[in-house]
């Protein structure tokens, strides 16, 4: 990758960070270009003076920053012992021709002119970063104060994308993004496995088929509240949304747990079926309602901040809606699934017992 070419294209990236006009801290890391002195070794000049190419690389290290000549090792640190000109020999780089360097050869001092053919100012990166080996430029940015990270990215993102790039040279996003699809690719690694273990462990505790069923069947409903809580905010589904759907599953089947358990109970009691699963309805009504609001409630502060808010949001919305699916919809989908009639009721076994 040839750094002029990367740094025309980190230029056209970075104009369209400013094109936005909503982001600040715009950057790239390659830093501004620096003016360098680069004077230009005369092979048969330095051999007529006794001077090699090494030699003078390291006489010029020490006319500017220093030569490295050894290390001073104190405890575990190792500190470099630099060995360089005086100050008065290298703050004016004007004079840098004339300045005397040490030639082995002829074991005296010459003038740096008498081994250079010129000496050129140029401007050189003052730093070119590399990753697996190859040249990389990063341009980095910020969202302005209040807004996420990942609704400038979606904003950004096509203009980005949609500039033509030289053969030879490809596009990565990073930052947030990628350690956000980082993270989603190692939690999606386990998810499937602690899905696994909660749906083996209600079938545990229920030792049958159809009541799993129904406790399950709540949680992809609470999506349909995830996502309008989501649209009426105006809030991203983030990865911090996605850990708040995750965690908001376990609170879910808590609620279902709670009243499927509550049904098969009185039905194991002796009452009318129907019975049983309006009163179990009406019973755990209030357990699962305080349940709900209290965590509503606690989640409630998190709102007001920028990175918790979709996680927020997400649990509050789905919790909400599916608090009303428990109390309704798990009753309804129990009395299909037992095909529950609504005659099955104590006046009506009373009935048949006395006619009987």
């Amino acid at each position: 990758e040839d750094p002029a070419t990367l740094r025309e294209l980190g230029d056209r990236v970075a104009d369209a960070f400013h094109a936005d006009g909503r982001l600040r801290d715009i950057r790239t890391t390659w830093r501004d270009p620096v003016p360098v002195l680069r004077p230009d070794f005369d092979a048969e000049r330095g051999m007529q003076q006794g001077l090699s190419r090494q030699d003078f690389i390291r006489q010029l290290q020490m006319l500017s920053e220093g030569a490295v000549l050894g290390v001073f090792r104190e405890n575990d640190e190792l500190i470099p012992i630099r060995v360089r000109f005086p100050e008065i020999d290298r703050e004016d780089a004007g004079e840098l021709a004339q300045r005397m360097i040490w030639s082995p050869g002829r074991r005296g001092w010459i003038p740096v002119e008498s081994v250079v053919t010129g000496i050129s100012l140029e401007m050189e990166n003052g730093r070119i970063e590399r990753l697996d080996r190859e040249r990389v430029l990063t341009v980095e940015a910020n969202p302005l104060p209040g807004e996420l990270a990942s609704a400038a990215f979606a904003r950004i993102r096509p203009v980005v994308e949609g500039m033509a790039l030289p053969d030879g040279y490809r596009l990565e996003w990073g930052g947030e993004w990628e350690s956000s699809t980082e993270a989603q690719s190692a939690l999606f690694a386990g998810l499937p496995l602690g899905y696994i273990g909660m749906l083996v462990i209600v079938i545990l505790l229920f030792g049958r088929a159809r009541q799993p069923i129904v406790v399950w069947s709540v949680v992809p409903m609470s999506f349909i509240g995830i996502t309008v809580g989501l649209i009426s905010t105006g809030v991203p589904f983030s990865f911090m949304a996605l850990l708040g759907a995750i965690s908001l599953t376990g609170m879910l089947l808590k609620n279902s747990i709670v009243l499927v358990d509550e049904i098969d109970a009185r039905i194991a009691a002796g009452t009318a079926r129907f019975d049983a699963l309006v009163g179990a309805s009406i019973s755990r009504a209030r357990p699962v309602l305080l349940a709900s609001v209290t965590t509503i409630l606690g989640m409630a502060p998190l709102i007001f901040d920028a990175f918790f808010v979709s996680m927020a949001v997400t649990i509050m919305a789905g919790l909400a809606f599916a608090t009303v699916l428990t109390l309704v919809a798990v009753p309804v989908i129990y009395m299909i699934l037992f095909r529950i009639r609504l005659d099955e009721t104590s006046e009506t076994r009373a009935a048949a017992t006395a006619g009987a």
